[in-house]
């Protein structure tokens, strides 16, 4: 894959001047700190909320990105809004020791951002750039999780967040 001129971050901190890698960034202690950033503003706006694994799923059907949330209480707590951060791509570089994914770019040096875009709402910058929400259970989850197609035919039975916020919303899983 050729490496974009520009990467995108995604952080609910919306007054940072300079990317730095931080202890507690990182995938496997061998790798040490890095900085992530994803090709596109859709994949990096799904960052912009706190979440992790044990109750959300952060992934891309094609070019169809999407975020399902097993806890929506949860979700609205954390989400206190952020920014979308532009970024050279100069010192990133993708890593297949620690990721298969085409959209997990990392950085182990110092990054100032080109460009901030502000929100007042994670869920907002998401829907803004087209990436599917879903707020379900946790045993919809697990579904998704353990499912051979990882998910795919059960996100199509489910309806976004997106499409009851917005009627003219249309699926394109």
């Amino acid at each position: 894959m050729d490496k974009p001129k520009f990467l995108y971050h995604g952080s609910s901190n919306p007054n940072i001047q300079i990317f730095k890698p931080f202890a507690k960034t990182y995938r496997n202690p061998k790798e040490g700190a890095v900085i992530f950033a994803a090709p596109t503003k859709a994949a990096a706006t799904k960052f912009i909320v706190s979440c992790d694994d044990s109750w959300s799923a952060l992934g891309r059907f094609g070019s169809t990105y999407y975020a399902l949330y097993s806890d929506e209480v949860r979700f609205k707590n954390n989400d206190i809004g952020g920014a979308l951060y532009t970024l050279p791509s100069n010192t990133f570089y993708i890593d297949p020791d620690y990721t298969g994914s085409y959209s997990e770019w990392v950085s182990k040096d110092a990054v100032v951002p080109v460009e901030v875009e502000h929100f007042s709402s994670g869920l907002t910058a998401m829907f803004s750039y087209g990436v599917h929400v879903y707020f379900t259970s946790p045993s919809v989850l697990d579904q998704l999780r353990s499912a051979q197609d990882h998910g795919y035919a059960l996100l199509k039975t489910l309806t976004p967040a997106n499409a009851l916020h917005d009627s003219t919303f249309i699926a394109t899983l």
